[in-house]
């Protein structure tokens, strides 16, 4: 059996992608607590705090720990807790199923005659969880008396047709792709294994309860009419039925304990006999105490001969228990565990849930014992001697009857012997003889060369002849034959049995016959090739299977009510060929491997869908349609990227989703489009001298392509659309009419208006990085003739004020000269 890996994987609780993983290097102190009864399932570990895992260890996202048997259990985390030191997270969680408590509702109703299939899919509907492996256990009726929810209806269901639970995740790549829950008879399994357990046994701790205990059990419950019902009628007129065994183990001063009981069921039509038989499946529960043996790892391997690998849910082993009077052997169930897989020598494990085995030996010898006792205790003197007496008197009896019987036999025999004679001096006449003595008897007739004998003697009767024809019926034990020819034979005379004749073998099933095997010829066909035929159908050919061998292969069809047919090919070619009118479903609880040497294929309605193959250069390529094909390559240079090609693998093809998150960035040979908004803290354009060549001066004047530039308003077309519908689908309480103002505007250029340089060669785009160099350039190109036309201004502004500098000096000496 495969061993779980010890691998925890923690998936976001609303995606369900797994989205870190911890090797059990990466954490200690892990426990994981488990029990049986009502589907506990609890799960701690540590691990270091600040590392990539730990940040995923958030509240309520999963855990998914693999098992025993491959189950994989998915765990949602409650609690964390940070160690004193901020070195180390302890995780709690518990099992995710215990979120149906709050996945919905179930109403009071009463479900009429439904399968635990039918109810279960009524109790998952709306949550996460789908139907599993349902065990097929009847038809029940059932009664909500209250709201609950749908993991107490489960467990109700459960308990109703005598199932127990089992809950488990499927997980394909890197999430998780189903929750199921399955009700099987019984979990786990049959360890073979069986142990004598003592009073001071090391390594195991044996609890018992008793308080449920009785010795007698009333039993009682209300019928129609709030009649009374109980099994005095049935009983010699007790209302309780008692157990010897029970009684010799538990009763106090000679005192019957006395316990009470009421089935619950939802039957109306309770009789007596009906109670009975569940008082009595009852009372062997309550017999003997509630026994548990807590079992660690070393005594589960040194005493039990089992590893802790090997200890799964409800696994089963024997125990002979000699610490109880009388000893007890019992078949017992582990019905709980706590299991640690980086430190399996703490593991402990409960075995519970016991079956009583009766030793039927030592309870006969127990029987003896006591009816020897009783006599002893209760025959006088007289009478033992009158018996003794009556002992010898037969003794001599027998002696004298016996010998009168050996002569009577002798006589007998004398009787016999002339018989014999008589007959054979008969027979002589005929060339025959018939020899009698002792030890056999002789029977010979001959005719010629060919002579047929009978001979008997105590132990077997031989005999020999080329024909023995027998007349009418031949009743034996056992019949041994080297080769047996008949026309039909048939193994019974009911209406089960096999009936073969000539090469066709029948296995007839109420006078039906539901399995046939034989050969083609056998309905008068041409060939002999063999078949299987598999129930006798409708008569028309339909709902039939047959296995079939001819030239071309080996071949299993069913044939369905509507006449559609299902079939597995076995070609003399070596191919295999599986066709089905429906589904197919292919489930393993463990791995699911698919191998093709030149690689694997899906096709839909004769065509390739999916393709998966490894090629030679260590691509592995998955093509889809047989036009795009995903390829992960293990060569250096491009293992790190995941690539999507044409169906050649020589030429890079696109990718449309909805959205992309990229932790390492985007990268892009060609162009990025969007439809939308684009948003980024900052847009930067690759400017780097490395990529550029043949770096010129702009030839132009960029502030007059700047000013050439013609800004407008508008609206999308799609935005219009918008507007469209909503005047069309306007609210009757609305009465102002929608206009452009109730959409967006934007302002910008038309680039079919705008000079070559600022857009793409489609003239589909403006070119952001080409308008904003030069509208820089326009801002350098402005700035540059403004400085100089400053500098002009104040040469000039200098030169006008020298001048008037010159002319004020020369006013001011012309008026000095008219002052004086």
């Amino acid at each position: 059996m495969r061993q779980p890996s010890g691998t925890l994987h923690i998936a976001d609780f609303q995606s369900g992608e797994i989205v870190s993983a911890l090797q059990s290097s990466d954490y200690w102190d892990d426990k994981r607590h488990w029990e049986i009864k009502n589907n506990v399932d609890i799960l701690d570990f540590t691990v270091f705090d600040g590392t990539e895992q730990a940040a995923t260890l958030m509240q309520q996202n999963l855990v998914l720990k693999e098992v025993s048997g491959g189950r994989i259990v998915p765990y949602v985390i409650d609690d964390t807790a940070k160690s004193s030191d901020g070195r180390s997270l302890t995780v709690y969680a518990s099992a995710e199923w215990v979120l149906l408590k709050k996945a919905g509702v179930i109403k009071p109703q009463r479900f009429e005659s439904k399968t635990a299939r039918e109810l279960t899919s009524i109790a998952l509907a709306g949550t996460k969880y789908e139907i599993g492996f349902i065990e097929y256990s009847g038809f029940h009726t059932m009664t909500i008396d209250e709201f609950i929810d749908p993991l107490k209806f489960l467990k109700d269901i459960a308990a109703l047709f005598d199932l127990e639970i089992v809950f488990r995740v499927e997980v394909i790549g890197s999430r998780i792709v189903g929750r199921y829950v399955d009700m099987v008879q019984r979990r786990g399994k049959d360890t073979g294994k069986e142990v004598t357990l003592g009073k001071d046994l090391k390594g195991i701790v044996r609890r018992e309860n008793s308080s449920n205990i009785c010795t007698a059990l009333v039993g009682f419950v209300r019928g129609e009419n709030d009649k009374l019902i109980t099994v005095e009628s049935i009983n010699n007129g007790l209302p309780y039925i008692v157990d010897s065994s029970a009684f010799q183990r538990w009763n106090e001063n000679g005192q019957h304990k006395f316990g009470f009981y009421t089935p619950e069921t939802e039957d109306q039509n309770m009789t007596p006999e009906r109670l009975m038989a569940l008082m009595k499946i009852e009372f062997k529960k309550r017999m003997n105490s509630t026994v548990q043996y807590e079992v660690d790892a070393i005594a589960l391997d040194k005493i039990f001969g089992l590893s802790h690998e090997e200890v799964a849910e409800g696994d089963i082993i024997r125990i002979k228990d000699t610490g109880f009077t009388p000893k007890l052997y019992l078949i017992a169930r582990a019905i709980a565990g706590d299991e640690s897989f980086t430190n399996p020598s703490e593991n402990k494990y409960v075995f519970g849930d016991y079956i009583e085995v009766i030793d039927t030996r030592e309870e006969m010898l127990k029987l003896y014992n006591k009816i020897r006792n009783s006599l002893w205790d209760k025959a006088s003197n007289e009478a033992l001697k009158l018996l003794e007496k009556q002992v010898e008197d037969t003794s001599s009896g027998f002696n004298e009857r016996l010998i009168a019987m050996k002569t009577s036999l002798e006589q007998t025999d004398e009787s016999i012997r002339l018989n014999a004679q008589a007959v054979n001096q008969k027979m002589e006449k005929l060339s025959s003889t018939l020899d009698v003595n002792a030890r056999e008897i002789k029977a010979k007739v001959g005719k010629g060369d060919i002579a047929s004998e009978l001979n008997i003697t105590p132990q077997s009767v031989l005999i020999n002849s080329e024909l023995i024809d027998l007349v009418g019926k031949v009743k034996a034990e056992w019949l041994i034959a080297g080769l047996l020819e008949g026309m039909t034979i048939k193994t019974s005379n009911t209406k089960e049995h096999i009936h073969m004749q000539n090469q066709v073998l029948k296995f007839v099933n109420q006078g039906v016959p539901k399995m046939i095997m034989g050969f083609e010829n056998e309905y008068n066909s041409s060939t002999f090739n063999p078949y299987i035929t598999f129930g006798q159908g409708d008569g028309t050919g339909r709902n039939v299977g047959t296995i079939y061998k001819d030239g071309g292969g080996l071949y299993l069809r069913f044939i369905d009510l509507n006449g559609a047919e299902s079939n597995i090919r076995l070609t003399a070619q070596g191919n295999i060929g599986i066709t089905a009118q429906t589904s197919m479903w292919l489930n393993s609880k463990g791995s699911l491997v698919v191998d093709g040497e030149h690689g694997v294929s899906m096709n839909h309605a004769g065509k390739t869908v999916v393709e998966v193959q490894r090629n030679n250069s260590g691509d592995n390529d998955l093509t889809l349609g047989g036009n795009h094909m995903i390829r992960s390559s293990t060569a250096k240079g491009y293992d790190k990227l995941l690539q999507i090609k044409n169906v050649f693998g020589n030429e890079f093809r696109g990718l449309e989703v909805s959205e992309i998150t990229a932790h390492g960035g985007i990268r892009s040979d060609t162009n990025l489009w969007a439809e939308q908004n684009s948003y980024a803290i900052e847009h930067i354009n690759r400017s780097t001298e490395k990529i550029k060549a043949s770096i010129h001066d702009l030839p132009f004047s960029p502030l007059e392509k700047i000013r050439g530039l013609k800004v407008k308003k508008y609206v999308l077309k799609k935005d219009m659309y918008d507007l469209y519908q909503m005047r069309m689908n306007k609210p009757v309480d609305r009465v102002e009419p929608y206009t452009t103002a109730d959409i967006e505007t934007y302002y910008g250029l038309i680039a079919e208006e705008t000079d070559d340089i600022f857009t793409t060669p489609e003239k589909d785009g403006i070119k952001d990085y080409a308008t904003l160099s030069i509208l820089t350039a326009a801002v350098q190109e402005l700035d540059q003739k403004h400085d100089a036309e400053i500098q002009a201004l104040k040469e000039s502004h200098q030169a006008d004020m020298e001048s008037m500098n010159t002319r004020v000096e020369a006013l001011e000496k012309l008026v000095q000269k008219l002052i004086s």
